[in-house]
């Protein structure tokens, strides 16, 4: 089995709020996953001995359609309206539970849960808000995620066997996969994402 090169450890401040890892692009680390291929994933710490944990999550799932550009220009930093022929609503909460990545503006990269939609507005409200107001001509994409993976990393002083400063996950299956990680506002984790693909599909 052939191995890929491993990603160059991916940096994030972290906050109260799950955020994800983001590429050197500034879009969200979002993986694809060929049939069959496994990524390996590690996550870690940068300091020890801080009050608060890390808890982190490995989504997985499948886009939803494609990337689209806004039908209206957003109400708010939460409140969105998909474009209609792209991300069609049929009834109210359909896209809650599915996530919400922005691509383009001052917002791009920035990811998010979808809480609530309404089909009558094709509108979506995001779970917190985004760092400003995305205007009608930018893009972005849904995804059907689902937890694959989740823990949470306790900043020991001196760390343990059963209390390390990094975990490590795998994932085979899904055709994109994420990592988000979030602590409380005291302690702003600086956290490290690495993932490695096997490069297979067979």
């Amino acid at each position: 089995m052939a191995r890929g090169t491993a990603t160059t450890s991916i940096k994030l401040t972290c906050d109260a709020n799950f955020e994800a890892f983001q590429a050197s692009s500034g879009v969200a680390a979002i993986v694809q996953l060929n049939p069959r291929e496994l990524a390996t994933v590690h996550i870690s710490l940068d300091a020890v001995g801080t009050t608060d944990n890390l808890s982190w999550q490995l989504l997985a799932g499948s886009k939803v359609g494609g990337a689209a550009d806004y039908d209206a220009v957003a109400s708010s930093t939460t409140v969105m309206v998909l474009e209609t022929a792209v991300h069609p609503m049929t009834t109210d909460d359909e896209f809650a539970g599915m996530y919400h990545l922005n691509l383009q503006g001052a917002e791009a990269g920035e990811w998010r849960l979808i809480v609530d939609s309404t089909a009558a507005a094709d509108g979506i409200t995001l779970d917190h808000a985004l760092s400003g107001t995305p205007s009608e001509a930018e893009t972005y994409e849904i995804y059907r995620f689902s937890v694959w993976d989740s823990g949470i990393i306790v900043p020991l002083t001196t760390p343990t066997i059963a209390n390390p400063q990094n975990v490590m996950t795998s994932i085979v299956g899904p055709d994109y996969f994420m990592v988000q990680v979030k602590s409380a506002a005291t302690d702003a984790h600086i956290a490290y994402m690495t993932y490695q693909k096997d490069g297979v599909s067979a």
